[in-house]
């Protein structure tokens, strides 16, 4: 078994937020940024029908679990190499895309500058959801720093939840979420955004569903042979940090955290 991981940090990889609302939003390094991988398929097609559909014809498991990544961690690769085998793939079988399958819940710390309003936004441990909206529709909140060096310097570890797309969402104004406001979640979509790390499709779940699939492309057409492969990861998170500024209505500027599509490139060889 060849199993090879790169951790890519690079602040040359455009990170896109989930959400619709670019205008006072910012990014900010990730520190912390993991992830809970369930399983890795290898596909030799996908009829990538919609960038909705996650379909993986010819799926062979390559990984499978319920595994913590940092993939912040300068020794995630320790780790994805103990998640992926790569043995036992059929002999002149030609692989495109790969197929992960990934919780939608994370953790994250970090940080951004965020304007209009002014807000040095962090990651907060004790921010949570309205638990009668529940995690799924709850952007939840991070707190405003007095500048970008306290921000980055009080950012504490924030579980975070991949948010329904839907109508009846609601943005916390607060930890505890005890105040909110109204908020129509969707996401930019992939087409528009055009980068290739980012993936060829994501599921869009049923409301409330835990986990969700992608589609990524491998970066060249692998064909098996009688050696086992090296599996290649690589990921990016300098950007990984995204929060978005507003207020309540009042004098008080406040922020909210959220997620990002994941950046990863799939690489396989002899």
């Amino acid at each position: 078994m060849n199993i090879f991981l790169k951790l890519l940090i690079s602040s040359l990889m455009l990170l896109v937020s989930f959400t619709a609302a670019f205008a006072n939003g910012g990014t900010g390094k990730a520190t912390k940024y993991e992830v809970t991988m369930l399983k890795l398929e290898l596909c030799t097609d996908a009829p990538l029908a919609t960038e909705f559909d996650t379909t993986c014809i010819g799926a062979v498991v390559v990984g499978t679990g319920n595994k913590v990544f940092d993939i912040a961690s300068v020794n995630v690769g320790a780790s994805v190499g103990q998640f992926i085998s790569a043995t036992g793939l059929p002999v002149g079988t030609t692989f495109k895309y790969a197929k992960p399958t990934f919780s939608r819940q994370f953790k994250m710390t970090g940080s951004a500058t965020l304007s209009n309003p002014t807000c040095y936004c962090r990651s907060e441990t004790s921010s949570t959801f309205d638990t009668t909206k529940g995690k799924y529709k709850s952007e939840q909140a991070g707190v405003c720093e007095a500048d970008a060096a306290t921000a980055a310097s009080n950012a504490e570890p924030q579980v975070l939840y991949m948010q329904d797309i839907a109508a009846d969402n609601i943005t916390c104004e607060d930890a505890s979420c005890s105040v909110t406001q109204a908020t129509s979640y969707n996401r930019t979509t992939l087409s528009y955004l055009n980068i290739p790390l980012l993936g060829k499709a994501l599921e869009n779940p049923p409301v409330g569903q835990t986990y969700v699939s992608a589609i990524y492309e491998i970066e060249t057409p692998y064909t098996v042979t009688a050696v086992a492969p090296k599996v290649e990861l690589a990921f990016g998170t300098a950007n990984g940090f995204f929060a978005d500024s507003f207020t309540d209505g009042g004098s008080n500027d406040l922020c909210k955290a959220d997620l990002f599509y994941p950046m990863v490139r799939v690489r396989i060889t002899d």
